[in-house]
């Protein structure tokens, strides 16, 4: 019986297989009970041994089947030998309690995780610095941006007026010390040395008076041009100095006007920045909780499942084990009875396998911070994308441009869509921006944060299109809905519903609500659209997905995830001569459309 300790931590099904082949049936040779059945019992009991193919419940239930029939039908004189038979079984079913206790731990431990996995999800939700008002900063950036305009046209203005005095300055010098280039004399240059003989070609003097006076007149006239030459100079010089200090000064306030702007602007695109840092967490908090949460759902149900299974288990062998020990006394049909009838619940090894589950008085459950973060969320754009400069510098004066980005989250200036799933510039109704590699780029991909990588219902498989009157050529001319995965992980709509609200016929005013389960797997890829025919009955290509179904104007379509959460809701609005679809716009309402079956919406 050494080897049977051996048989810690296997399954029964291996420890019977055990028994079989170290040769315990030999114990069994020994019943040679006085009645047929006791010998069919044992034989029973011993092909139970050997096949080592059934569970633990299931050979539970057969070992004591079989100890009953034994102990109804065993003779005293066998009862020594049947009573020994019995107790060498106790080894196994001791085993088989260490497996059970073994297994219970492994539950309670995969649980632990699970719970540990799911309290792990956190989000910092002081915020970061730049969760501003990003409205509030844009028109700062702009109010100054216009004031660093008005002052660059007023700088502008000025130099202006200095390059007009400038001019006139050199010209005034020009008149005064002369003009080197041409050879032109200036006022400040001496007259000739002849210039002032009496006898003057053309001249004739009456008189030595007559003389003087002319040349009085002639030098007088030649000191007033000098002295008005030197005074323009100087005054000249002094209005481009006052010019070019008022000038400096203006210009000194637009640098200054212009380096706050730039202050600004980077107040702006650092909000941005922390905004998409702040969305991409609190969004990856709302995931991890939402996952984790479901995830620890799932194996809480798997637990309870596990834990009621190990209790009948472990009841199980304490009621063998009780009619084990009864072989070998008095009484032991009364005795097996009894054994049969105990309740084990209670029992220390029973309860012992009680799960802690969570949360629990000790283990609280976390403060869901999903609604804080959903107040806290604010939509915003990649800095330094064209998306970005269009939106929040599209009005910004031409003599006062936007300068160059320089917050942490940049984007590029001149992304290439079509390396990241974007066969052409943003489309709303396409979202092909949901790649992940479009976290990049902000002109195809410029809402990847509102509307990719979410766990928002309105972007995970929605309700696309609805044709209520048919269409030739698609599910056989009957009616169909359109499915569109707007994730960017492929999903199975198994376990969807479909809830359709019909007028009651039969009570007017009152209506009639059909459920339609998606019973069976069907995945979408992302980026991708699934048709579904709706045609009571069926179709001729039972190939084609169909639900038992038509629809017509009036009704209220509700789509909804396997958790019952309520993705789509419309209500048709048209008329039944109509041949436009009900089919999602641009903005995300609902509206008369051309068909487009298995193609993006026009």
């Amino acid at each position: 019986m050494k080897r049977l300790r051996a048989l810690h931590g296997m399954s029964l099904a291996l420890a019977l297989c055990f028994i079989q082949a170290t040769g315990e049936q030999s114990m069994i040779s020994k019943l040679h009970a006085s009645s047929q059945s006791a010998a069919e019992a044992a034989n029973e009991l011993q092909h139970i041994l050997q096949s080592g193919k059934m569970s633990i419940p299931l050979s539970l239930q057969a070992i004591q089947t079989t100890l009953v029939k034994m102990g109804h039908e065993v003779s005293n004189s066998s009862a020594v030998t049947t009573s020994d038979f019995a107790k060498s079984i106790e080894p196994l079913l001791f085993s088989m309690q260490d497996t059970i206790r073994s297994q219970n731990k492994l539950t309670q431990q995969t649980l632990d995780n699970s719970w540990t996995t799911f309290t792990a999800c956190s989000f910092d939700f002081s915020g970061p610095s730049g969760l501003g008002d990003v409205a509030a900063l844009e028109n700062s950036h702009t109010t100054c941006r216009v004031e660093e305009g008005m002052r660059k046209t007023a700088l502008d203005a000025c130099r202006i007026v200095q390059s007009n005095k400038e001019s006139a300055l050199a010209d005034a010098k020009k008149d005064f010390h002369g003009d080197d280039a041409n050879g032109a004399k200036g006022k400040n240059a001496l007259p000739e040395a002849n210039s002032c003989d009496f006898e003057q070609v053309g001249a004739t003097w009456t008189s030595p008076k007559e003389y003087l006076e002319y040349f009085e007149n002639h030098f007088g006239t030649l000191l007033s041009d000098w002295r008005a030459s030197r005074d323009l100079v100087i005054k000249s010089q002094n209005e481009t100095n006052m010019q070019t200090a008022l000038c400096n000064a203006k210009e000194a306030n637009w640098t200054n006007q212009k380096g706050d702007c730039a202050e600004f602007q980077k107040a702006l695109e650092n909000a941005a920045c922390d905004i998409l840092t702040h969305n991409t967490a609190c969004r990856s908090y709302t995931g991890c909780y939402n996952r984790e949460w479901h995830a620890y759902g799932e194996s809480q149900k798997l637990t309870k499942t596990q834990e009621a299974e190990q209790e009948a288990e472990m009841m199980g062998t304490l009621k063998i084990l009780c009619m084990i020990r009864a072989f070998g006394q008095p009484d032991l049909n009364q005795k097996i009875d009894r054994c049969l009838e105990t309740d084990y619940s209670t029992t220390t090894e029973v309860t012992s396998l009680k799960i802690t589950y969570y949360p629990n008085s000790k283990d609280a459950m976390p403060t869901d911070q999903r609604p804080t973060c959903a107040s806290a969320f604010k939509a915003s754009m990649i800095p330094g994308t064209k998306s970005f400069e269009n939106t929040h510098y599209s009005s910004l004066p031409a003599n006062a441009p936007f300068g160059a980005c320089s917050a942490a989250c940049c984007g590029y200036a001149e992304p290439t869509c079509v390396n990241y799933g974007c066969s052409a510039k943003y489309v709303k109704t396409q979202l092909c921006q949901c790649n992940p590699g479009c976290e990049l780029h902000g002109d195809c991909c410029w809402d990847y944060y509102d509307k990719c990588n979410v766990t928002s219902a309105e972007y995970t498989i929605i309700l696309n299109e609805v044709a209520f009157n048919g269409r030739p050529g698609t599910c056989e001319g009957a009616d169909w809905i359109e499915l569109y995965n707007a994730a960017f992980a492929a999903k199975d709509i198994n376990g969807w519903s479909l809830q359709v609200e019909k007028p009651d016929e039969k009570n007017p005013g009152s209506t009639v609500q059909y459920d339609i389960a998606f019973d069976t797997s069907q995945t979408i890829e992302p980026a991708s659209l699934l048709v579904v025919c709706a045609k009571p009955g069926g179709l001729t290509d039972q190939s084609l997905p169909n639900i038992e179904i038509e629809f017509e104007p009036g009704n209220k379509i509700t789509w909804m995830d396997k958790d019952g959460n309520v993705i789509s809701s419309t209500t048709i609005e048209g008329s039944t001569g109509t041949t436009n679809t009900w089919a999602r716009l641009a903005d995300g309402k609902f509206g008369l459309k051309e068909p487009t079956p298995g193609s993006p919406n026009k």
